[in-house]
């Protein structure tokens, strides 16, 4: 089996991202090792307008599947209310050529086109609060639905990145993408059990290009071992 073959196959059966349920006491600890796919998107189309000036963006953009693991540790607050955070290491790329043009009466149109080339080895390092959605009478290895809200690091370990700027055929900018480490991030999930959870999460992949980058993760994390704070 090749060996990208055997990293999907173990992403499937790890599968999921696992985290903590709503049915654990005030006060517990627990670590998961989780995996996931994520992937790079930018906005397709959009307009702009003003008084003067009328303007076009088209993105065309390779799509690429990443995928990446990661160590967390997960604090009960209250019944309902997490704190979790850890480290992870992520695989991530996107290429896409963005196509601009834009019209000033009296001093005609203008047209630009962007080449971006993202590839990166991440290190992330989140921390969320995790509110369950939990209603009464779910069963302790029902399904509960939960909504996360905090912020991730990221630094570069490896970074392949390349941004080139052409206006109406002339290179006028060519150069390295640099990162913002620090980004907001949110998920929708669900809690499964005590020990698992599958989490969508968005958040932005910031840099000092013009075009914000959203990143989307699918993960699973399953969580083993349990400690109660005396």
């Amino acid at each position: 089996m090749k060996s990208k073959q055997a990293i999907a196959l173990l992403l499937l059966i790890l599968g999921w991202n696992i985290h903590l349920t709503a049915q654990l006491e005030k006060g517990t600890w627990q670590l998961g090792i989780g995996a996931g796919f994520n992937t790079i998107k930018y906005e397709q189309k959009s307009f702009k307008y003003s008084l003067f000036v009328s303007g076009f963006v088209e993105v065309e953009q390779k799509n690429s599947t990443g995928f990446q693991g990661n160590l967390t540790a997960s604090y009960q607050a209250s019944r309902l209310l997490q704190v979790y955070g850890g480290f992870g290491v992520a695989k991530a790329e996107t290429h896409a050529t963005i196509n601009s043009t834009s019209s000033i009466p009296l001093l005609g149109t203008t047209s630009s086109m962007e080449k971006i080339d993202q590839q990166y080895v991440l290190l992330e390092m989140p921390i969320c609060l995790r509110l369950h959605l939990k209603k009464k009478g779910v069963p302790k290895y029902g399904v509960n639905l939960f909504l996360d809200a905090g912020a991730v690091y990221r630094f570069p370990i490896v970074d392949s990145s390349q941004y080139q700027k052409s206006e109406n055929g002339n290179i006028q900018e060519s150069r390295k993408i640099g990162l913002k480490s620090l980004s907001l991030m949110s998920a929708v999930g669900l809690a499964i059990g005590d020990n698992n959870t599958l989490a969508f999460n968005w958040s932005t992949l910031r840099s000092d290009i013009p075009k914000e980058t959203d990143y989307w993760l699918l993960s699973f994390t399953h969580f083993f071992g349990k400690s109660k704070q005396s």
